[in-house]
């Protein structure tokens, strides 16, 4: 028997925690639709329209790359498995030292809310580990 030592190259696996939220995207597709074009000339939105729109429907995956954009500074957006959500959060190592965790989470519900409003819910801790192999 073989036993592999290192990483492989191949894998199609992925793992995350945060503390953060889940993003509705698919419920809210023209509201982050409008934030991404909110001060962009029309070439900057037509370059969006070729990413997140398939006719005169959301291209749901391209919306959420794009909205990455509109990430606080620090956060990050994570995917959830198979049929899991999308999350926006930020890694437990990020915790500043002079802070407490009360204040660390209470910071970022409030970064979140204000980035995105109602569409950003369920505070919490999320992690996921998937694999697609």
């Amino acid at each position: 028997m073989k036993i592999r030592n290192g990483f492989v190259s191949n894998s199609s696996s992925s793992s995350f925690m945060i503390y953060g939220g889940e993003l509705n995207v698919h419920d809210n597709e023209e509201e982050i639709y409008q934030m991404l074009c909110k001060g962009k000339s029309e070439k900057e939105i037509e370059e969006i329209d070729a990413c997140v729109k398939d006719g005169d429907d959301f291209d749901t995956y391209g919306l959420t790359d794009y909205a990455e954009e509109l990430m606080p500074k620090g956060h990050s957006l994570y995917y959830g498995g198979y049929d899991s959500g999308k999350f926006v959060g930020v890694d437990p190592s990020c915790q500043k030292d002079d802070q407490t965790h009360g204040e660390w989470k209470k910071q970022i519900e409030d970064d979140l809310t204000e980035a995105f409003g109602p569409m950003v819910g369920s505070f919490g801790w999320h992690e996921d580990c998937s694999f697609d192999g």
